[in-house]
């Protein structure tokens, strides 16, 4: 009878252990899991931010200064289209005069009719009958 007794005891001791190891595992697994998630995460995230970075410095940089310089271009299209067309080009007030009467013009549209492209304002007074695209 104590023979059984002490073969009870070992085999509990055993189960016990047994549990303890798988427990212990188990742990141990889910901690590496939950770290490399967390490291797979972060890493993710790193270079997430490092990609925004760099798209912001190449193809957007690009994208913009285009922009600007077409923006500029037009700028200065416009502003000669308002000069070479006045009876005067020597004369800057002239140049005022005009932008005034074009201005007069748009919000009564009587006299000319004014075609707007590209941001230019020419009548078909100013060129003498045709209209001139920028």
């Amino acid at each position: 009878e104590a023979k059984v007794k002490k073969r009870k005891r070992r085999r509990r001791r055993r189960r016990r252990r047994r549990r303890r190891r798988r427990r212990r595992k188990r742990r141990r697994r889910r901690k590496r899991r939950r770290r490399r998630k967390r490291r797979r995460r972060r890493r993710q995230r790193r270079r997430k931010r490092k990609k925004k970075r760099v798209a912001a410095t190449t193809t957007e940089m690009r994208r913009h200064e285009k922009a600007v310089i077409q923006q500029k271009q037009q700028q200065t299209a416009v502003n000669w289209s308002r000069f070479f067309y006045t009876e005067s080009s020597q004369s800057v007030k002239k140049v005022a005069d005009d932008k005034n009467r074009i201005q007069k013009e748009k919000t009564n549209k009587t006299k000319t009719t004014i075609q707007k492209r590209g941001g230019a304002l020419i009548t078909s007074e100013q060129t003498g009958g045709t209209v001139d695209y920028f």
